[in-house]
């Protein structure tokens, strides 16, 4: 299985929730938090992606450390550069993200799809 793989439930549940939560704050007048959450959760698929090609490649832990972090940071700075509110949404972003990527992987290795 590719990496893709391990990440297409991830990402099939995160963009519906995203896309509900920012239509809800862009109607309730926060444009700049729907900006930081799409901006988090695209990080955030970013960085599931980069974790779940260092686990099925075997790429070295130094180097997927460093991209991850460098996506994060990315993802950060783009949200404080904006507003407070939209890094805050960013940070939510990402750990929505990460939140279901970890669920998702428990889930598979209990029902041995994984590995």
């Amino acid at each position: 299985m590719s990496f893709t793989g391990y990440v297409k439930n991830t990402i099939a549940a995160v963009v519906p929730a995203v896309l509900v939560l920012g239509a809800v704050a862009y109607t309730l007048g926060y444009g700049d938090i729907t900006v930081g959450l799409l901006i988090g959760s695209t990080g955030g698929i970013a960085k599931c992606c980069v974790m779940s090609y260092a686990a099925v490649a075997g790429s070295g832990r130094v180097m997927s450390f460093v991209i991850r972090y460098l996506i994060i940071g990315v993802v950060f700075v783009g949200g404080i550069l904006i507003s407070m509110h939209a890094f805050f949404a960013s940070i939510a972003g990402v750990l929505l993200v990460q939140v279901i990527f970890v669920s998702d992987q428990v889930r598979a290795n209990r029902t041995e799809e994984v590995g």
